[in-house]
């Protein structure tokens, strides 16, 4: 029977290709001009600690350059590794305070 590979976490590529290359946080850190700070909280998905998300997207883009690895790979990757909201069942809109409001035969 064929093994199943399962794609990477963005954790296992940056990990693995910062290993390759024999790079720490602090050598990536030089290389892109991101914080150390930032960086260790993009790969433990720390989000408190995160900027808002096109930093976050620029920030990958710049790891992928350093790292030789494909960008918009790497972005997807830590996408997908996002637990994304989405929305569902129980969502509503919010009350219109401009809508008619249906009037009450029992007021008239």
């Amino acid at each position: 029977m064929p093994e199943i590979i399962f794609p990477k976490t963005f954790r296992e590529e940056v990990e693995e290709a910062m290993v390759s290359r024999g790079f720490n946080f602090v050598k990536l850190s030089e290389l892109t001009d991101i914080s150390e700070h930032y960086l260790a909280a993009l790969v433990n998905h720390d989000f408190k600690k995160l900027p808002s998300p096109p930093y976050i997207r620029g920030y990958i883009y710049k790891i992928a350059e350093i790292l030789n690895l494909e960008p918009e790979m790497l972005w997807r990757s830590y996408s997908q590794s996002l637990s994304a909201k989405t929305s569902g069942a129980e969502d509503k809109l919010p009350h219109n305070r401009f809508a008619f409001k249906p009037i009450s035969k029992a007021k008239i």
